[in-house]
């Protein structure tokens, strides 16, 4: 009986037991924790390259260098591209509408090249650049899709040479030489310019093509007040054929005794005739120690202007007059002082005084500011520099 009775209380037991298990919630698996995404490769580091040719301010005898930098570095490995620059202005921005003609600031730029497995990547520049001139080029790296630094700013000049073609000449005058034509007793010396020495002297140039609306330029030292001779020119102008004084196409510029200034252009005939006349002819207090830039501009009138420090120095002329008639000598012929006229050598060429940088070209070109500029020993100091507000890397 008693074991009866254990029998089912333990049956009891286990039933009531089954009953409260039956009550609690299935048994659940924990969430895993996700593993973190490895992190994204972080950016290669660049380094800087290095100019290594030309040398730092070299004068070059070639107006399509090529430019070498030693290469980057980076800290991470990777194939990497090299852009170079290259310009006539320190800053590297492109040419805007007001700079066109005057400086040509970014020349040049290429990318995507390969760098060199010697640890030196070279670039030779396209095309010929822009004689007698101070150019800056830089390069840097790129890896991937990150560029690295700009390397320091380095500088070169290009050859120093002259230039007749259609519609425009340059001729520096401080590399011994002339693309015109030397007449009587010059002296060309180098850095400097060439000398006229007497009245009877000049330096022709035959034009490729009549220039109808234009200017003609130059930089001169060493004129004086009272050199020899009298109605002298610093410039003229004609169809180069008899008597440049009987010309329906005459064009001077004289610098007469006492310093005084007076101009004469003719556009075919008398009635397109304009001059200075009276107090017209001012009188200008030369210093031979000094440079002075003489622009002339022609093309529905003339104008003429002169500069006491050379290009970008203080204007000390400006004057001129329009006209009627179109300029159109055939052949045109200009000249650094001026043939002999019917009033003989004394109204010829100003003597004693030193051209240099001469420009003749079409209206539309305008000179640009940063031609000759190879010339510049201390290019800080120099007007044109200065008066935009530029600073060169030396």
């Amino acid at each position: 009986m008693k074991l009866r009775y254990l029998a089912g209380a333990l049956a009891l037991s286990a039933a009531i037991a089954t009953a409260a298990c039956g009550d609690d919630p299935p048994p659940t698996t924990p969430t895993p924790t996700p593993t973190p995404a490895p992190p994204p490769p972080a950016n290669p580091v660049l380094t800087a390259p290095r100019a290594d040719f030309p040398a730092e301010n070299d004068q070059l005898q070639t107006l399509r260098p090529t430019l070498r930098v030693l290469n980057a570095t980076a800290d991470q490995a990777g194939s990497r591209s090299y852009e170079f620059q290259v310009s006539d202005d320190p800053d590297f921005q492109p040419a805007t509408a007001s700079s066109l003609g005057r400086y040509y600031r970014l020349v040049s730029a290429q990318n995507n090249i390969a760098e060199g497995g010697d640890g030196k990547t070279q670039f030779e520049v396209g095309g010929d650049l822009q004689p007698t001139t101070r150019f800056y080029w830089r390069a840097r790296a790129r890896q991937g899709t990150v560029d690295g630094p700009w390397s320091a700013t380095a500088t070169f000049r290009t050859r120093i040479e002259g230039y007749n073609r259609a519609g425009e000449l340059f001729d520096p005058l401080t590399n011994g030489q002339t693309v015109g034509a030397p007449v009587g007793n010059l002296t060309m010396t180098p850095g400097r310019g060439v000398t006229i020495n007497t009245n009877d002297s000049h330096v022709r140039y035959n034009l490729v093509r009549t220039i109808s609306a234009g200017e003609f330029s130059f930089e001169a030292e060493g004129i004086q007040n009272n050199s020899p001779g009298d109605k002298t020119k610093m410039m003229a102008m004609y169809d180069g054929n008899g008597d440049i004084t009987a010309s329906d196409w005459r064009f001077t510029v004289e610098k007469r005794d006492g310093g005084v200034i007076a101009w004469r252009m003719i556009n075919g005939s008398d009635d397109n005739q304009i001059d200075t006349v009276g107090n017209e002819r001012v009188a200008l207090n030369f210093n031979p120690g000094a440079t002075y830039f003489w622009r002339a501009t022609w093309g529905g009138g003339f104008d003429l202007s002169i500069y006491e420090g050379g290009v970008g120095g203080n204007r000390i002329y400006a004057f001129g007059k329009g006209n009627g008639g179109v300029y159109a000598p055939q052949p045109h012929v200009a000249y650094l002082g001026s043939p002999i006229g019917r009033a003989g050598a004394n109204d010829a060429s100003v003597v004693g005084a030193t051209w240099r940088l001469v420009y003749i070209a079409d209206a539309g070109k305008k000179r640009p500011i940063s031609l000759g500029t190879a010339l510049i020993e201390n290019p800080n100091d120099d007007p044109r520099i200065k008066n935009r507000g530029i600073r060169f890397v030396q």
